[in-house]
């Protein structure tokens, strides 16, 4: 939602990479800086009773492609 006030001239925020990264590249959005904030941890729960959903294992498989290293870091 944030994203999409900025897309439409709303002002400035402080958006992950990971969602703007395509506008910044398409010249949509511009990046003022970056900020060295803490760390943020990803999770995936599910019930131990049951097999991974498939909507479950997209995400992870996305996100193990985009960082291989399992490091989250910003590009420099």
């Amino acid at each position: 939602m944030v994203r999409d006030a900025v897309l439409t001239g709303a002002g400035a925020a402080l958006l992950p990479k990971l969602l703007v990264e395509g506008d910044i590249e398409a010249g949509r959005l511009v990046c003022w800086g970056t900020h060295a904030g803490p760390s943020v941890e990803i999770w995936a729960l599910q019930s131990s009773r049951r097999l991974i959903g498939a909507k479950v294992r997209a995400f992870l498989d996305v996100m193990e492609r985009a960082f291989p290293g399992k490091v989250f870091v910003p590009a420099p």
